[in-house]
């Protein structure tokens, strides 16, 4: 059995004694009921579930498929992200091959947050409007059927050279987050899960408590308390979006 393939057995069972569930309910879970000796032929083969399996598995558990995998010690499911309470929105268009909206964003100054070392630092934020669509594009390759994907135009220059003033960028709401990926970071207002602000930036990492972000310029590395994070979405790389 690999070194993957044991621990992925192991967190499995342990989450499931947490749970009072039995490998016969998460095989049922994960197969619509079609097979309920998924997880026990899993574990007998010591072999590794395909992507869809693994997500399938991490969802049911509520735990991340970074833990089960023993990538990480951090157990929460990050959504799109952070416990996040994902609003599908599907959105139309009046033109043939062009589905995919831009939503309307536009500059909203700056807000203050807890750096990594001590002392607070102030970071751009950008005024979001997600009831807004500004225009339709081209869908990529990756995206077609992902009805909830949507783009942005990135505002002010703090991930410059990254991202330049004006840039689009496209999100996949259904892509789990990582460290190092390029993030839009929905904030709420503190009481509830209106959306007032987005952040664009790098992920850093994920706790408990908080998550740690960076922005390049001018260079600051802050964190924002999971309580106020509505949802965190992955802006896609090209590389991903079209197969190269």
């Amino acid at each position: 059995m690999s070194k993957r393939a044991e621990i992925l057995a192991k967190r499995i069972g342990e989450r499931l004694d947490e749970m009072g569930k039995t490998a016969y309910w998460l095989s049922m879970q994960i197969t619509d009921g079609s097979d309920s000796k998924a997880i026990a032929n899993l574990v007998k083969r010591k072999g590794m579930p395909r992507i869809e399996r693994m997500e399938a598995i991490a969802k049911h558990l509520n735990v991340s498929a970074d833990w089960l995998l023993g990538k990480t010690e951090v157990r929460e499911m990050v959504r799109s992200e952070v416990d996040l309470r994902d609003v599908h929105r599907h959105f139309g268009s009046d033109w043939p091959g062009q589905d995919l909206p831009i939503l309307g964003t536009g500059h909203c100054g700056g807000a203050t947050f807890p750096s990594n070392s001590n002392g607070d630092v102030e970071i751009e934020t950008t005024l979001f409007e997600p009831t807004h669509v500004i225009r339709m594009v081209s869908r990529p390759p990756a995206l077609q059927g992902v009805r909830e994907a949507y783009a942005i135009y990135f505002m002010g220059d703090s991930m410059e050279p990254r991202f330049e003033r004006g840039d689009m960028g496209i999100v996949d709401p259904h892509r789990p987050v990582r460290p190092a990926d390029y993030v839009v970071v929905q904030l709420n207002n503190g009481t509830d899960d209106d959306v007032v602000t987005v952040l664009v930036k790098r992920l850093v990492r994920i706790t408990g408590n908080f998550v740690e972000l960076e922005q390049f310029n001018p260079a600051r590395i802050f964190r924002v308390a999971r309580t106020r994070i509505a949802r965190m979405h992955r802006i896609m790389p090209a590389v991903d979006l079209f197969g190269g």
